[in-house]
């Protein structure tokens, strides 16, 4: 917590980025969804069960959410999410239309681990999680060194023993 008489709107907004390789996980994601809809759609076209003019909408809709989810959501994502690990907090800012502020007090901190999935093996970026008592807080797509690095610092930081 910031000391008393201390703003904690004032401190600094966090600078660190997100790994540029972050948005390829989530624009898998997004052409999975976008496939999903899109199959769907189809069978209900080829079944005769929408209307001609209803079809082509929702034709130009699955193609709209497919450049949504595929292009703009993981772009933005990543824009929008920032973080800053300092001597006394872990500060997360993430959110384009509800920004959010998360500050978590190194006192808090529990454990600190890094999760790694075969995909982010291939890409080189982890997700960094900090777990307190009331809730866990993420910090996705980080190249792996980051997140290790940062794993490695957020422990000593906090005094939390590395069971590694």
């Amino acid at each position: 917590m910031p000391a008393a008489g201390v703003d904690a709107a004032a401190a600094p907004e966090p600078d660190g980025r997100l790994a540029l390789a972050a948005v390829v996980p989530w624009a898998a994601s997004g052409a999975v969804s976008t496939i999903v809809i899109a199959v769907l759609v189809t069978a209900l076209q080829r079944a005769d069960a929408l209307p001609g003019a209803l079809g082509t909408l929702l034709d130009v809709a699955v193609v709209a959410y497919g450049v949504v989810a595929i292009v703009a959501a993981p772009a933005l994502r990543r824009r929008t999410f920032r973080y800053a690990v300092r001597e006394d907090e872990i500060d997360l800012v993430r959110g384009a239309v509800v920004r959010t502020r998360t500050i978590v007090p190194m006192a808090r901190v529990q454990h600190v681990d890094t999760r790694q999935s075969p995909f982010g093996r291939l890409l080189d970026i982890a997700t960094l999680v900090v777990h307190t008592a009331a809730a866990r807080h993420e910090i996705p797509g980080l190249e792996a060194r980051v997140a290790y690095a940062l794993r490695t610092e957020i422990a000593r930081r906090a005094q939390v023993v590395d069971e590694l």
